[in-house]
């Protein structure tokens, strides 16, 4: 028989060297499958029993000898030829990869899983929406009611953001109160919640036809666009430098 049969398997390929040049000593023949995966992708030593030293099954009863004697293994009655670690087995029943070799297919698997890692965290850290509201004061920069736009250079009933000047600020707070404030008029209040990513709007003490609804929430770097079914506010992130 010329099959080749696990024999040990190490965490670190330095260990699999030095028994693997013992038994070669002795004239057993050795493979390590897993040499090249190693060399190309040294992650994959840091699962338990990744590396595995092979030798031909004919062999496999005096190389169990040679390791005894040299105390690599305590007795044989404590060994018995090892069986591919679960690890190795990941991915032998999934359709795709299981035609390719163990090695192969853990490479692969590892390679999946370095590449989603970055967004994964990403996901998994980034703030919620109500943090995103909460901790940024916001600078309303123009403002669509029933067809009707306000923008920087427009004069109205609201004082919007002119020149890189912040005129008409909101803030969201984490009570559930808002504020609405500039320097020119009587500060806005009101309410708003949560509902399943919406934000309602309630509340508001002055214009209230115009705010008070619910909105659907935009956000993209330091852009916020709320949008209802009568108003749109699209807001910047405040900068108090520019003002």
């Amino acid at each position: 028989m010329n099959n080749f049969e696990t024999i040990l398997t190490f965490n670190h390929p330095t260990e699999l060297d030095i028994v693997r040049m013992r038994l070669e000593a002795e004239g057993i023949e050795c493979i390590v499958p897993e040499e090249f995966t190693v060399v190309f992708n040294p992650l994959y030593t840091n699962h338990a029993g990744a590396v595995r030293l092979q030798v031909r099954a004919r062999d496999m009863e005096r190389a169990n000898e040679i390791l005894i004697q040299f105390g690599y293994i305590k007795n044989e009655s404590e060994h018995k030829p090892m069986r591919e670690s679960a690890w190795l087995k990941i991915g032998s029943t999934w359709p795709v990869l299981k035609s390719f070799k163990a090695e192969v297919r853990v490479t692969i698997i590892i390679s999946i899983i370095l590449f989603a890692a970055p967004g994964l965290a990403y996901w998994m850290l980034r703030p919620s929406t109500k943090e995103l509201l909460t901790e940024k004061s916001w600078c309303l920069q123009e403002l669509n009611y029933l067809d009707h736009h306000y923008a920087s250079e427009d004069k109205g009933p609201f004082f919007l953001a002119i020149h890189g000047n912040c005129k008409e600020r909101i803030d969201f707070f984490k009570n559930g109160t808002m504020e609405m404030s500039n320097p020119f008029s009587t500060h806005f209040k009101g309410k708003w919640e949560l509902d399943d990513g919406i934000l309602i709007i309630s509340n508001v003490n002055n214009f209230d036809t115009i705010f008070n609804g619910k909105y659907e929430i935009e956000l993209e770097k330091d852009y916020l666009s709320l949008i209802s079914e009568k108003t749109e506010m699209g807001c910047e992130v405040r900068d108090p430098e520019k003002e």
